[in-house]
């Protein structure tokens, strides 16, 4: 499954990017005056593990103990580990990063 584009609006302004309008009338994500890409065809960061390990995971911070991923029946499953080794947050889908998503999606609406 897809995040919608107000999921994703939700998920990247929590990793602390934020959407400016340019002066073509385009559209940005910026962080600490860069502009963050590649970016899909709305303009929101692609969805990779480079940029979840960039943006995303550095936000968890002392939320987490640690990660588990493995490969199951229906694809890929990420599993957020808290403090004392319990599943906080889990992602599952046939595209890993999707799946790591999911995850931390999941564990950011349980914080707020």
């Amino acid at each position: 499954m897809n995040p919608t584009n107000k999921q994703l609006k939700r998920f990247w302004e929590w990793c602390g990017l934020y959407k400016d309008l340019a002066t073509d009338g385009e559209h940005y994500w910026f962080k600490e005056e860069e502009i963050v890409s590649p970016t899909d065809d709305k303009g929101n960061p692609i969805i990779d593990l480079n940029n979840l390990f960039r943006y995303a995971i550095p936000k968890l911070g002392g939320l987490i103990d640690g990660l588990n991923v493995w490969e199951g029946t229906q694809g890929w499953v990420w599993e957020v580990i808290g403090q004392e080794y319990e599943t906080l947050a889990e992602g599952q889908n046939k595209d890993p990063a999707l799946a790591l998503f999911w995850a931390i999606y999941k564990l950011i609406k349980k914080k707020e």
